[in-house]
């Protein structure tokens, strides 16, 4: 990534994380936040919930609710006229912070990505509800930009059975107007595909599967995305960028036999983007 010029960093683009944080082990808003400073934009953290773990492979982390601090502080920065170029939507723990993100973007005029935390593999997530789908859903409708796992993006939108990019483009361009980005299309034995829909085109990028799951993957990818469109770059620049940077950090921390249930080591994502 190419570093801010000076009169980039005069009109350096802020934005506010809406996401989990954990104490221990990488993944949500200690991935996001230093992935999207590092990528050049002035990031804010909000948690929606405190857990002492993130919640794959540890039995049940301590998780303390953050739903009366973040509806107060959303109220504030409404009050005092703080507004961020961009919003970056991720977990939402409790039902009532649906409505409480809602109610905030209905005077907000920025850009807005969702990446819908549900599940992953062919599962929800343990916290998941069918009262957290219903709340993604309705999120859509004022999302910029989104970046499921297909997993996800089969939750969403009601798809059954094997799902392609070519046969889900029309489908979200006639009911969404947002940026679809969506990771992991089985291509061939060995690889692997990245989408992006955007403005009635299919982007596309290839890679070699790799055998692993790390915790934070996807908000690397995500925060990449939305660090890269808030700064204007294009949607294939960004889907290239964002496929390769991912993929790349999980190739080492694979090598090195990191244990998943730390997350993601996002070191070697931080030295690709600051080289």
């Amino acid at each position: 990534m190419q570093p801010l010029g000076k009169n980039e960093l005069k009109l350096k683009k802020s934005a506010l994380l809406i996401n989990d944080l954990s104490v221990y082990s990488k993944s949500s808003l200690e991935v996001s936040y230093p992935i999207v400073e590092a990528m050049g934009v002035e990031a804010s953290a909000l948690p929606t919930v405190v857990l002492s773990t993130q919640t794959d492979g540890f039995d049940s982390p301590i998780a303390s609710d953050t739903s009366e601090f973040l509806a107060k502080t959303l109220k504030m920065f409404s009050d005092k006229k703080i507004v961020f170029d961009g919003i970056y939507i991720g977990y939402l723990h409790s039902l009532d912070e649906f409505d409480i993100v809602l109610d905030y973007l209905k005077s907000y005029s920025g850009l807005v990505l969702l990446d819908p935390v549900l599940g992953d593999n062919g599962a929800f997530y343990s916290t998941i509800t069918e009262g957290h789908l219903s709340g993604m859903k309705r999120l859509l409708n004022r999302a910029d930009i989104i970046t499921p796992n297909l997993f996800e993006a089969k939750m969403l939108f009601g798809i059954e059975g094997d799902m392609r990019g070519e046969s889900i483009s029309d489908m979200l361009q006639n009911l969404f107007s947002f940026e679809c980005y969506i990771k992991g299309f089985e291509r061939k034995a060995e690889r692997l595909e990245n989408i992006a829909l955007a403005e009635g085109n299919i982007y596309s990028y290839e890679y070699d599967r790799l055998m692993g799951h790390y915790p934070g993957m996807g908000d690397i990818f995500a925060s990449i995305v939305f660090s890269m469109r808030l700064r204007g770059k294009s949607v294939l620049n960004t889907l290239k960028y964002a496929s390769n940077i991912s993929t790349e950090t999980m190739r080492r921390a694979l090598s090195l036999g990191r244990d998943s249930r730390l997350g993601i080591d996002i070191l070697p994502a931080l030295e690709m983007i600051l080289r």
